[in-house]
């Protein structure tokens, strides 16, 4: 009789590699098939949910603003409404311009 002898190091690697390389496979594909399919957010994302919102309460306080100085504000000229948006838009670039204009827009309503 001739006797075996097997090496438990080898024998735990032989049974170990195929969920290292399942496991290699997971970590790079995983990222690229979640962002493939939608579900991973980006930072640009983000950012505009974010400025999304600050334009919006922006607005809301202007428009807050703007009805007490002149209380019945949709009665005014579109070159009144403007100025008023204007003054009480507080930010300025790429956001205030969106301010003032969601401001003007809102000021013409009731």
């Amino acid at each position: 009789m001739s006797s075996i002898t097997t090496n438990p190091v080898a024998s735990r690697w032989a049974a170990g590699l195929p969920k290292l390389i399942y496991l290699a496979v997971g970590l790079l594909l995983g990222p690229v098939i979640a962002n493939l399919a939608g579900w991973q957010l980006t930072a640009a994302q983000v950012q505009n949910q974010t400025d999304a919102k600050i334009i919006e309460e922006q607005i809301r306080a202007c428009v807050t603003k703007a009805r007490l100085e002149a209380p019945a504000a949709s009665m005014l000229s579109f070159a009144e409404r403007d100025e008023l948006a204007r003054k009480w838009a507080s930010s300025s670039g790429a956001i205030g311009n969106k301010v003032y204009k969601g401001c003007a827009r809102q000021l013409a309503g009731p």
